[in-house]
């Protein structure tokens, strides 16, 4: 069992109390949790007692644990990992009616075992705002999760086209890639819409400082849902109580069908499933926080997300500055980047997608569909022989594995009942609602092949339609 200390110091005016987490089973592992800017959320709901602020503190916690114990090191079989902590709230009792479905929910999100127990809190204050905080006054219809990708995109633009008044609210982690994306689309939606009138924008940066040992920290992030979820929820809760806020997701993402076997369970993520989100909203039913979870594009494809504006050519631009791909960081092995580097040929200005991860795949399928497909944001293009083939040949570059993954998924042919056993496989999901979660599925894998088809006269089309079963 990785148990895990946490040590609070008392809040001083404007910050929160330090957090600081250590490893009791290996001293060597400790961080110190970096808050900052949470003077910009405090802003809006003045409040730092709530269930839900606890559930946010929580939610930053989790986020940390998850990243103090490397799996390689101090997992059962290479991937889950036993956790256990004490959590210190006000009402423990209260916690403890939902100790069981917060275990669960992290078990199955994370695919680790958590034991969490709860204790009585020792910090009377736990936050101390600044004299000359300004408060804000903006009253939102609606509060949406805003990571800078796609989804959360089209989310919350469809909330402005609405007239719903809406709060963005990001999670920044300095490890992580989004916050320039979350920047930039934000510096467009000015020019057509009235901040603190139509929108405000919020981030919290939320990340991990090392300790002194500078030991690596684990990289699999698959707790940043909950950290998300926490952060709004906690807004909610004050600023739209008894309304959901947004986690903008389409279903096969949400759903995140295993491409092989080797993909099930455990090594599935699962950061939007419906059982996460369920999950969640009995826990915020059982806390007292009054808000709940939803996401609007639960039985949508990417596709069929942009659908309603294939001819808005502002939407369009966003999309070009916004970010889906999951492999941002590995560009030294993207073909543009090693033709550029190694004979100087410009194939493109500024790729900001790797183009052969599933969430770029998924991307451009979607794009695709609207016509907006644009192999010149992406830093490899499978439709590309000579890519191609630097690509499967160049033994360090094991990123085509993923389109390769993907195309003999497609090769199988399911029928919908075989999707519909798959989905029950890899996670809990209403019976009632199943046939919905296939049919998703179903034109997911539709995207797919007719954006292989409609690149017909590209140089590496038939390696890919053979390998797809076209």
């Amino acid at each position: 069992m990785n148990t895990v200390i946490i040590n609070q110091t008392a809040a001083s005016t404007g910050n929160l109390p330090e957090i600081k987490l250590s490893l009791a089973n290996d001293n060597r592992y400790f961080l110190t949790i970096d808050n900052k800017h949470f003077q910009d959320i405090y802003k809006y709901t003045n409040e730092s007692s709530s269930s839900a602020f606890e559930f946010y503190i929580f939610g930053v916690i989790i986020y940390n644990i998850d990243r103090l114990i490397p799996r390689k090191y101090f997992s059962l079989d290479g991937w889950s990992r036993e956790i256990s902590f004490d959590f210190e709230v006000g009402n423990v009792p209260l916690w403890n009616t939902q100790r069981s479905n917060i275990c669960k929910m992290l078990n199955f999100l994370t695919g680790d075992i958590w034991d969490i127990s709860f204790k009585k809190q020792s910090i009377t204050n736990y936050y101390i705002p600044n004299s000359t905080l300004q408060f804000s006054t903006f009253k939102p219809e609606k509060v949406c999760l805003f990571s800078g990708g796609l989804d959360s995109l089209v989310g919350g633009y469809e909330l402005l086209e609405n007239r719903k008044k809406t709060l963005l609210v990001s999670h920044y982690d300095v490890s992580m890639s989004g916050h320039k994306e979350q920047g930039d689309i934000k510096g467009e939606l000015v020019k057509r819409y009235t901040e603190n009138t139509d929108f405000e924008w919020t981030f919290n940066q939320v990340s991990s400082k090392k300790g002194s040992n500078g030991r690596k920290l684990e990289a699999t992030f698959r707790s940043r849902s909950i950290l998300f979820i926490s952060l709004a929820g906690y807004l909610a809760h004050n600023l739209t109580p008894n309304e959901s806020f947004h986690i903008p997701e389409n279903g096969t993402i949400s759903l995140n069908i295993p491409l092989s076997p080797s993909r099930r369970s455990s090594c599935s993520t699962k950061t939007t499933h419906p059982y996460i989100l369920t999950t969640v909203n009995n826990i915020f039913i059982g806390l007292g926080i009054k808000t709940q979870v939803k996401n609007p594009f639960e039985f949508k494809t990417k596709g069929e997300m942009l659908l309603p504006y294939s001819n808005d050519n502002f939407l369009r631009a966003l999309v070009e500055l916004s970010n889906s791909c999951g492999k941002g960081g590995h560009k030294r092995f993207w073909y543009k980047h090693w033709m550029k580097r190694n004979h100087g040929a410009v194939l493109t200005t500024s790729p900001h997608h790797c183009g052969k991860c599933m969430p770029c795949i998924y991307r451009r399928a979607a794009t695709n569909k609207v016509q907006w497909d644009n192999e010149l944001s992406y830093g490899d293009n499978i439709f590309d022989k000579p890519n191609w083939i630097w690509a499967t040949l160049n033994k360090k570059n094991k990123r085509m594995k993923d389109v390769k993954t993907f195309l003999q998924f497609l090769s199988k042919k399911r029928t919908k009942e075989e999707i519909k056993k798959e989905l029950l496989i890899n996670g809990s999901l209403p019976l009632d609602k199943l046939d919905q979660y296939a049919d998703v599925v179903v034109r997911t894998i539709d995207e797919l092949e007719t954006w292989i088809n409609d690149n017909n006269t590209s140089s590496n089309y038939l390696v890919l339609k053979n390998l797809a079963n076209l």
